[in-house]
């Protein structure tokens, strides 16, 4: 009699602590798939950015469609990042809108004189230049939200 007592006495707090433990596996679990979610997420937007510099490089001009859809596409970044990838963001949004303007200069979509297009020619040059610089900087920035650690 007195053993059924104590194990009585024993199994609430035993069934307290497997509760517990249930709670802590189950709270250990969500901290990983939340941390899943957000490197779905930034990764995409890594991509997406990395689609939008191969495609200015392989066409050599970007369409002001495509500008905004490329900022329409990383909306996110103000959510997902610090201030390091937004301002990159917009440093390629800002740059592309540049990059047009002197695109439509030297094809003609642009009324201009001759002077102001061999301008135009020189700042396209070095914007084309500067665009092809930003994947490394991309990666680099990019590297310490998408470095898979396990904790």
């Amino acid at each position: 009699m007195e053993v059924i007592k104590i194990l009585s006495a024993l199994l609430t707090p035993v069934i307290a602590l497997l509760a517990l433990y249930i709670a802590y596996q189950q709270y250990h679990i969500n901290k990983i798939n939340l941390k899943k979610e957000l490197y779905d997420k930034r990764l995409r937007i890594y991509q997406r950015i990395n689609q939008y510099l191969i495609n200015i490089i392989a066409n050599g001009t970007v369409k002001r469609e495509e500008i905004y859809s490329f900022y329409n596409d990383t909306i996110e970044v103000t959510f997902l990042f610090k201030n390091d990838i937004i301002s990159i963001r917009d440093e390629l949004y800002n740059k592309s809108l540049e990059f047009n303007k002197y695109n439509r200069m030297i094809n003609g979509e642009i009324k201009v004189d001759e002077e102001t297009r061999k301008k135009a020619i020189d700042k396209d040059g070095e914007i084309f230049q500067w665009f092809n610089e930003q994947f490394d900087r991309v990666k680099n920035l990019f590297s310490k939200y998408l470095s898979v650690t396990i904790n």
